[in-house]
């Protein structure tokens, strides 16, 4: 099985006046079964609205949140992040966490 993820982030380079910026990546996942676990109280989104009654419902019966979108928006690792290491093309510490635990 073969999932596709998109990460979205803002960026201030490659603008152009003839196309779209992009700014965005794809993140392949695959995986050789089914059968494996996903741990979705481990990346619940909550939710917007918990005032709501349906949400409160779900709340009620120990919902966490919602399951998350398969587009992730994280920030682009700076080149002043705390975080930054040689490679140029690093990807957020966040985003990375957010894959494994899942």
């Amino acid at each position: 099985e073969v999932l596709d993820y998109v990460w979205v982030y803002n960026t201030n380079v490659g603008h152009s006046p003839k196309r779209f910026t992009t700014a965005h990546r794809s993140i392949l996942h695959c995986r050789k079964t089914k059968d494996n676990n996903f741990y979705k109280d481990n990346v619940v989104v909550p939710y917007k609205n918990p005032t709501d009654r349906r949400i409160r419902r779900n709340l009620a019966n120990g919902s966490k949140g919602r399951m998350p979108y398969d587009w992730l928006y994280f920030d682009l690792v700076k080149n002043v992040s705390k975080e930054k290491t040689f490679h140029a093309c690093q990807i957020p510490q966040k985003l990375s966490r957010l894959l494994i635990q899942s």
